[in-house]
């Protein structure tokens, strides 16, 4: 069995990709910044980031660490893809949701995961996509979030 589909290779690469996350953090000119309750900027995604890796890092030492992750054993090229097509939207969301809006980014990130889920027909994803993205932006906006509904290019 091929490392990485089990718990402990799973593990492994969490660390590896969350690593570098933690380094750009730290090294960041903004993290050091003082918000006006005394926290810096950068207090909370740290300690995320270290409880999430502490966690992660259980992993490899657990009972259960080679052991197959499952629905890891047909894991393919297809599986990758679909990984990769999530990220680049997440990624997307995180980037040019000022420029592209709550909203639409929103639906994206939501009607993305539920493809992934498996959900069907298009029309419950579309149904619950906005949904999501709507209740998202009325929560968001009630607590006092300047977002833009839908940006302008």
């Amino acid at each position: 069995m091929k490392l990485i589909r089990t718990n402990k290779g799973a593990a492994c690469a969490m660390l590896a990709g969350l690593f570098p996350v933690l380094l750009y953090i730290l090294f960041s000119d903004w993290a050091g910044d003082r918000l006006s309750d005394g926290f810096r900027l950068g207090t909370f995604p740290v300690i995320y980031l270290l409880l999430s890796m502490l966690l992660i890092a259980v992993t490899l030492f657990d009972a259960r660490r080679g052991d197959a992750l499952e629905g890891f054993e047909t894991f393919g090229l297809a599986g990758l893809i679909r990984v990769f097509v999530y990220f680049v939207v997440a990624v997307l969301f995180a980037f040019y949701q000022e420029k592209i809006g709550f909203i639409p980014c929103a639906f994206m990130l939501v009607a993305t995961g539920a493809v992934e889920m498996r959900l069907r027909p298009w029309t419950v994803i579309f149904v619950y996509a906005s949904a999501i993205a709507l209740l998202l932006f009325a929560l968001f906006y009630s607590l006092g979030f300047a977002l833009k509904p839908i940006g302008a290019f």
